[in-house]
């Protein structure tokens, strides 16, 4: 399961032509095989492609995180962001936190069970990470 943002739409600005997504630089605006777009306050609240949401949730919860695949993306963000791998992973894990906080404060819609279990490993992998040296 995955909580994410509201995608970026009807109250923002439309994204300029030729936008390209901050994290893999792949997905750019606009494209027929457009995934959405959110925005992440990994790169200062600008728009990424959903992709790349996914996949930096997942390996900022991940037990493994040190040997995850996405990992990849937070070693590129460290540079391109000039904040440390943890400060990073940190900043994913409260904004998974405040968004799966948020889903809960609203009418169960069935979904309440899997977003406490969400909420269980988003803290635990947060916990892990401010124990790290």
């Amino acid at each position: 399961m995955f909580v994410v943002p509201e995608p970026v739409g009807a109250g923002d600005k439309i994204l300029p032509s030729g936008y390209a997504c901050p994290t893999c630089r792949h997905q750019t605006y606009p494209s027929k095989n457009d995934t959405g777009w959110v925005r992440c306050p990994l790169v200062r609240n600008r728009p990424i492609c959903l992709g790349c949401c996914l996949d930096i949730q997942g390996a900022a919860r991940s037990d493994e995180f040190s040997i995850h695949p996405d990992k990849r993306i937070f070693d590129k963000l460290t540079r391109s962001e000039n904040k440390p791998i943890v400060r990073l992973r940190l900043i994913c894990l409260d904004h998974q936190l405040q968004l799966v906080d948020k889903k809960l404060s609203e009418a169960d819609d069935g979904q309440h069970p899997a977003r406490h279990t969400l909420r269980k490993r988003i803290v635990s992998a947060r916990d892990e990470t401010i124990s790290e040296p």
